[in-house]
């Protein structure tokens, strides 16, 4: 449980900032091995990407 949570923060943090090396391994890692994780990071991509689309048509 405690690493998903890690595994989250982490996530979020990646869309404001470049996450260190360490940071970066351990969230892929993570990733490889939990599903829920995965399509976590997949959603919060696909949302991220629509807004910046959202905001280069206004």
């Amino acid at each position: 449980m405690m690493s998903c949570r890690h595994s989250t923060e982490l996530m979020s943090q990646k869309i404001d900032r470049p996450l260190s090396i360490k940071e970066w391994l351990w969230l892929k890692g993570h990733l490889l091995m939990c599903f829920r994780c995965r399509r976590c990071d997949q959603q919060l991509d696909f949302i991220h990407r629509a807004c910046q689309h959202r905001r280069e048509e206004e």
